[in-house]
């Protein structure tokens, strides 16, 4: 055990032994060196564990047995927590630089205790190209469903946050995170540095598309469990999309699944580019139950 560790690691994990590697790597070139790393594996029948293994050098904690999901894992991995600051990384994304978390730490000092999230900007990656950035974010502004959030990899958690059994809502299935960064941020503040982050996969659960309608019945049952309103064009807008989206993939061909994919990025633009610069946090929900 490492003794004052200023920053926790953790990354959960599932036949992934090849993107695993690529992190394992990230993480071993950084120059801050007293981090705490926590793998939580889901019962991988590859290579996985053997990667793990091998990297026992970095990895401060490790479990491997099944689980239900990826938010089942987190919060096995919340009870380990020894760092002031956590960041979650998945198998595959890396750090952007060797002095990512040195340059993080050194800002993360100064911080007044009123502030519980960190972040700076996410890069997602498609063949060593860039095709989107996450800036800094807006919550006055939309992301389809529900207020822009930062991307999660690019997010330093205060540890005290962490203060339930299961910070994380297994009951979703795909946006457990959003639930728990939206209530976070209803009480207490958050602070953008313009510093690079990460370099992430694409491909994260709530992006797939035959994952679609499963996301929308989420966002929507979030919207009622936290007390936000979608305002009704954008509502209507993307349950219309989810529909067709679901019906390109029932009895299109891949390369008209390619096309749609096109027009959804016409369609919503801004994704592509990095967040607004402006921000105004904490926002500010009626009817709130912190569950």
């Amino acid at each position: 055990m490492k003794n004052n560790v200023s920053i926790t690691i953790i990354t959960s994990t599932l036949n992934c032994s090849n993107d695993l590697i690529d992190t394992c790597n990230s993480i071993r070139n950084q120059s801050y060196k007293n981090f705490q790393w926590i793998v939580v594996d889901g019962d991988s029948v590859d290579e996985t564990i053997n990667v793990i293994k091998s990297n026992q050098d970095l990895i401060t904690n490790w479990i491997s047995e099944p689980d239900n999901g990826i938010y089942d894992a987190w919060n096995k991995a919340c009870k380990l927590i020894q760092g002031k600051w956590v960041i979650f990384l998945g198998a595959g994304d890396q750090f952007y630089a060797s002095i990512t978390l040195e340059i993080m730490l050194s800002k993360l000092t100064d911080l007044t205790d009123d502030v519980v999230i960190a972040y700076g900007n996410v890069y997602q990656l498609l063949d060593n190209k860039v095709i989107y950035e996450y800036g800094q974010v807006n919550l006055d502004q939309w992301d389809d469903y529900r207020p822009k959030l930062p991307a999660h990899q690019g997010i330093f958690h205060r540890a005290t946050i962490f203060d339930r059994p299961k910070p994380f809502d297994d009951t979703y299935k795909v946006v457990a995170d959003s639930k728990f960064l939206l209530l976070a941020l209803m009480r207490a503040k958050a602070k953008y540095f313009d510093v690079d982050i990460c370099k992430m996969l694409p491909g994260g659960v709530s992006s797939r598309d035959d994952r679609a309608s499963i996301v929308k019945n989420e966002f929507l049952r979030l919207e009622k469990d936290i007390g936000y309103r979608i305002p009704f064009f954008r509502k209507s807008k993307y349950i219309l999309t989810v529909l067709l989206k679901s019906l390109v993939l029932k009895v299109a061909r891949p390369g008209l699944i390619a096309i749609f994919r096109k027009l959804k990025r016409k369609m919503y633009p801004e994704s592509v580019n990095k967040y607004s610069k402006n921000t105004n946090f904490p926002i500010e929900i009626k009817h709130l139950a912190y569950m």
